[in-house]
């Protein structure tokens, strides 16, 4: 995942949705990313990677 697709699924990212409603919301983001940049990431596949991106710098930033 490229660093402008990330900052664009965070923009999406609602905490306070239900666990089911937040992956939908970031999986319908990367369909409309797709169409608007002519691209083609998969919708799960990249929601993972975004999880998994955004627990990593979670933790770079939490102190010591």
């Amino acid at each position: 995942m490229n660093d402008q697709l990330y900052l664009f699924l965070k923009q999406y990212d609602k905490p306070d949705l239900s666990p089911s409603s937040w992956k939908a919301t970031l999986m319908d983001a990367v369909y409309h990313y797709n169409n608007h940049c002519r691209t083609r990431y998969d919708e799960l596949e990249t929601f993972l990677l975004y999880v998994k991106r955004k627990e990593s710098e979670a933790k770079r930033v939490e102190p010591v």
